[in-house]
């Protein structure tokens, strides 16, 4: 009877060891993420292939989940199962700029090996025959978020062609903007 014991206590042992490591598992799976309702969009987008500029998608072809980017401390998921319980939070979730060394920290490892470096790889972008290089502007070097969203649709080199710098929209746009100011810009404030 005493060996009997002594296999139920060790299978079971095994059976919650299985399940805690499966549960730390899944926990790191960008499924779990969307076990919250308020989750399911950005799970999508990580999951939608569609040819648009959608930069979730292109992080899980390459493997990388949620937790890669957005780590959580314990108090950090805590704090979320309370708001999510308490239903106090906002839809859609406030959007997170992330610093651009956030961004480098896999990308300059990987595909790049400086922010000058991925303006020399783009100097060669053309829009409507003109040069326009998304990376080398008179702003200087910008965050990554500022064009590229993950969740969304990013913004395209058209866009700010079109919106500042196309020449009959230039005055009206870049001064209400905030971008720049009208003096900036040759014109009476």
């Amino acid at each position: 009877m005493k060996g009997r014991k002594v296999w139920i206590v060790v299978v079971a042992s095994v059976v919650l060891i299985g399940i805690v490591a499966g549960g730390f598992w899944y926990h790191e799976q960008p499924q779990f993420c969307a076990v919250c309702h308020v989750m399911e969009p950005y799970l999508d987008s990580w999951e939608d292939s569609n040819p648009e500029p959608l930069l979730a998608n292109r992080h899980a072809q390459e493997d990388v989940a949620c937790l890669d980017c957005h780590e959580a401390t314990v108090s950090d998921q805590i704090h979320e199962l309370v708001v999510f319980v308490k239903q106090d939070y906002r839809t859609p979730l406030m959007k997170r700029n992330y610093p651009q060394s956030t961004c480098f920290e896999c990308h300059l490892e990987n595909e790049h090996t400086s922010y000058k470096e991925i303006a020399s790889r783009t100097q060669d972008y053309r829009v409507d025959g003109d040069s326009i290089n998304p990376h080398d502007t008179h702003l200087g070097e910008e965050e990554c978020y500022r064009c590229h969203r993950m969740h969304s649709t990013s913004y395209e080199i058209e866009y700010c062609y079109m919106s500042c710098h196309h020449e009959e929209t230039l005055a009206s746009d870049c001064t209400n903007s905030g971008c720049h100011g009208a003096a900036e810009l040759g014109l009476q404030e």
